[in-house]
């Protein structure tokens, strides 16, 4: 895939996905080798999504290669934690 090796060890992802009115609310958890992922919210569709309301954090030992993932260089090595909430209203 061409992507940095932002992590070492087994990759594990659990996800619930239930139907709501209006689309469906997601929650993931698990790990990308040493990286920490958690994310939480409402999604209209998948494909193509219009609306989402979404909180995350991800955390991990070194941001330099989370960073080189994003396209960004010259990051230190040094343990992060980033979280924020992702919000898509359909708009343009």
């Amino acid at each position: 895939l061409g992507l940095p090796p932002f992590a070492d060890g087994s990759f594990e992802i659990n996800a619930d996905i239930t139907r709501i009115d209006g689309g469906h609310r997601v929650s993931a958890e698990g790990n990308l080798g040493a990286i920490d992922i958690v994310a939480n919210g409402a999604i209209d569709r998948f494909i193509a999504t219009r609306e989402a309301q979404l909180d995350f954090s991800v955390l991990g030992p070194d941001i330099q290669y989370f960073a080189e993932l994003l396209g960004i260089d010259g990051a230190p090595q040094a343990p992060f934690r980033v979280a924020g909430d992702l919000s898509l209203d359909g708009r343009v």
